[in-house]
């Protein structure tokens, strides 16, 4: 991470990891894997939704210390358990995008999790599985709303803020907005037409 375009993907085993919080003899090698004591909070909490959020958080804060962008995605096993984490880090946007929509080709709901028993399954879907959209339009309007920005630096908080990609933005949140009277475009180029946003459009959101 002390590299500008360094990125790292890291397999945290967290079943593993989990069983071992209890043996005192894995303290000092717990203190090394997180860089910090504050684990041992973890050991006073009995649910496993608690205790998996708990590790995850720690050790994503911890890697945040070292690298502007981070994400993780689940990796559950035949009993829909987590199983490990893969934990990916770096200081580039354009190396968090690319990995975020590997992401997103592994899991389209955008949960960043894959299941073993959900694959195995072999469940017949009647409809394609997609992006919360109305999620991002509520994260869009909670940042921006009574605020302008460019069509660019909106993306880009996008990509390093929220768990959705660029391609999400346009057509299935603006347009609707903008039919709605939500957004505007504030420099609009001549013979501009409604649902189009190119690059350097100001944003005013209402």
């Amino acid at each position: 991470m002390s590299h500008a375009k360094c990125e790292v993907l890291i397999n945290f085993m967290y079943e593993n990891i989990n069983r071992f919080l209890s043996l005192p003899d894995q303290a000092v090698h717990l203190d090394e894997l997180f860089g910090s004591n504050e684990w041992r909070v973890v050991q006073g909490l009995s649910l496993p939704e608690q205790r998996l959020r708990s590790i995850h958080d720690l050790y994503l804060g911890q890697l945040r210390k070292v690298a502007r962008y981070v994400r993780s995605f689940q990796m559950m096993n035949s009993s829909n358990r987590v199983e490990y984490v893969l934990f990916f880090a770096t200081k580039d946007l354009l190396g968090l995008e690319k990995m975020k929509e590997s992401m997103w080709r592994a899991d389209p709901r955008g949960e960043f999790q894959f299941s073993d028993y959900t694959n195995s399954s072999a469940q017949l879907r009647l409809f394609a599985e997609e992006p919360d959209y109305d999620a991002l339009r509520r994260l869009i309007a909670g940042k921006y709303t009574g605020e302008q920005t460019s069509i660019d630096d909106l993306e880009n908080w996008v990509i390093a803020d929220t768990p959705f990609l660029r391609t999400h933005i346009r057509t299935n949140v603006l347009v609707p907005m903008e039919r709605e009277g939500a957004v505007s475009v504030l420099n609009p180029k001549s013979g501009r037409r409604k649902g189009a946003f190119p690059e350097g459009a100001i944003l005013k959101f209402s």
